[in-house]
């Protein structure tokens, strides 16, 4: 598991529990979705862990760009 620190305006995060890249991801896990103190990171974890359409859909497939 590895930790990271995101800094915010008003306080500082430490996400600790990133995902690991079994899927040949090629994204920066570590880089926050807009001014939200979550990660790319942790979204991804959590539609492969919890979203059974996201698991139907996009199964154990890389992510290779979220897009700007």
């Amino acid at each position: 598991m590895t930790s990271v620190l995101i800094e915010c305006e008003e306080e500082v995060f430490v996400n600790t529990d990133l995902p690991e890249n079994v899927y040949g991801d090629t994204i920066d896990y570590n880089l926050p979705l807009g001014a939200h103190t979550f990660t790319i990171g942790w979204i991804i974890k959590s539609l492969r862990e919890n979203d059974k359409t996201f698991i139907k859909l996009h199964g154990n497939r890389g992510i290779s760009n979220t897009g700007k």
